[in-house]
């Protein structure tokens, strides 16, 4: 990577929340994935994850995301309609049946 590129970049309050909430790489794996499916701004400028768009997706599937809990308590969500709570894998395991062409892998070539 060119260190030089972000030699000058800061992350602002709401990117360090990110960064520094949920593990960061189940929720690139989310974004990654919705991403796939259609969804758009799942990254920001940085290429990190847009967690605002990634949390309004994923309420708008009907799902809250609990990706603040540090950087080694693992990712938790819930089902707004039924208060049942989903591990990272029982999610993407649900998002998978939903969007069954989509990859959890991917990362769209016009991320930064």
């Amino acid at each position: 990577m060119d260190n030089k590129k972000f030699a000058n970049s800061k992350l602002n309050d709401q990117e360090l929340e990110g960064v520094a909430g949920g593990t960061y790489l189940q929720s690139m794996e989310v974004a990654s994935f919705l991403a796939q499916a259609g969804y758009k701004n799942m990254f920001n400028d940085i290429g990190g994850v847009n967690f605002d768009s990634m949390r309004d997706a994923l309420k708008g599937l009907g799902f809250e995301s609990h990706d603040k809990g540090g950087l080694l308590k693992d990712n938790t969500y819930t089902e707004i309609s039924t208060g049942k709570k989903f591990s990272q894998d029982e999610l993407m395991k649900t998002l998978k049946e939903k969007f069954t062409g989509a990859d959890s892998n991917y990362l769209p070539k016009n991320r930064p």
